[in-house]
């Protein structure tokens, strides 16, 4: 078969996706391969980690927030042996401040904006986790904040930091679409909520989940993964296996879990958000994301997501703890493929449908849901 080199229609984000795009489109491979044919591809996306991007309005920075406590959330300097410094508090960056500097982003060529998760996160620095100095790896997140978004404790709520009178998230989306064209990619997590135990006690949000109502749904009460009880309706929503660093790590096979996930995303895309790209997606099952995906697009037709696996090989994508065979049926990216074959130094285990083929590698099952990094698959425009 002739050897093609075009390019793929992959998303492209403006932080080193594009070196991948080429790095990939630049090799020859054997069959005809399409990475999406979803519109939403075309797009080139700019990201931004909200709080460190710029303050657009002081008066939502919350200054005082964990001071009584001893914890207070902001500008929480930490030096470094090499004269430098890291800050692990918040730093004022707001919708405000993306909105006002849109033009900016506009000007470059990018058409949309990634936003990290607004969703309400502890009002506390962290006290449990390993000892923090620069350089520590995973787990180290003693004296941290939620600057960042990633600790949800209600999916359903926008954060303090965020929002300014005019500027809800629901406006934030309107006015960055009509006035400057940039759509917006919505962060979003559902494998974990915020750190949840080795705290010194207890502390407020921390290892908790709330609903739309402000009622409280799961709580770790600062115990061990091992330690939660059956006998306890607040521990029901948590996997007893543990799972990064110290964070309450949600149990995907819990109907209860996916309601409250697809329900509170579901109202963020009727604010505005145009896609998602989801965190820790390998940290859950591909039956969680086939069944989540589904729900949202049975309501948002063709909505794109895409997904983040820290793994440098693609050909093995699967979920990190459970290496089990599922539905061929499941597609987050809506793979295209014309003539797909299987590698010749890899035995499929089950029929290729939709996009997807099984491989065994040392007898374990691992679902593959993107081939582009495989050397039988084509990329094509």
């Amino acid at each position: 078969m002739k050897k093609i080199h075009q390019k793929c229609p992959v998303p492209r984000i403006g932080f080193g996706l594009a070196a991948l795009t080429l790095a990939i489109c630049g090799q020859p491979f054997a069959n005809e391969f399409y990475g999406t044919t979803e519109a939403f591809a075309e797009e080139a996306i700019y990201f931004v980690m909200t709080d460190r991007f710029v303050d657009g309005d002081t008066s939502n920075n919350q200054f005082d927030q964990g001071n009584d406590v001893g914890q207070g959330t902001w500008d929480r300097s930490m030096p470094c042996s090499d004269g430098s410094a890291a800050n692990i508090g918040y730093q004022g960056g707001d919708f405000a401040g993306i909105y006002n500097n849109a033009d900016y982003i506009a000007e470059m060529g990018f058409t949309s904006v990634w936003i990290t998760p607004v969703v309400d996160n502890p009002d506390e620095a962290f006290t449990g986790g390993s000892p923090l100095e620069c350089g520590a790896g995973v787990g180290a997140d003693k004296g941290k904040t939620g600057y960042h978004g990633y600790w949800g404790v209600n999916f359903y709520q926008v954060d303090e930091h965020l929002e300014s009178p005019g500027l809800s998230f629901r406006e934030f989306n309107s006015k960055m679409e009509g006035e400057f064209g940039l759509k917006t990619v919505l962060d979003i997590v559902g494998n974990h909520g915020s750190p949840s135990y080795t705290m010194t006690e207890s502390q407020a949000k921390f290892g908790q989940i709330y609903d739309q109502d402000g009622n409280l749904k799961a709580d770790h009460m600062n115990r061990q993964p091992s330690d939660l009880s059956d006998d306890e309706s607040l521990h029901d929503w948590y996997n007893r296996g543990g799972g990064l660093a110290q964070l309450s790590d949600l149990d995907d096979e819990d109907p209860e879990v996916m309601d409250y996930l697809v329900n509170a995303y579901l109202q963020w895309i009727d604010q505005g958000a145009d896609a998602f790209r989801i965190d820790t997606i390998a940290w859950m099952s591909h039956a969680f994301w086939k069944e989540f995906s589904d729900r949202i697009r049975a309501e948002n037709p063709d909505f794109y997501m895409f997904g983040e696996n820290f793994n440098y090989n693609a050909g093995p994508l699967h979920s990190i703890r459970n290496l089990r065979t599922v539905a061929s049926a499941y597609s987050i990216f809506r793979v295209r493929e014309r003539s797909l074959s299987c590698s010749k130094t890899a035995r499929p285990t089950m029929p290729i449908s939709n996009g997807i083929c099984t491989w065994t590698t040392a007898n374990i099952p691992t679902p593959m849901s993107w081939r582009a990094f495989t050397t039988t698959t084509t990329c094509r425009a």
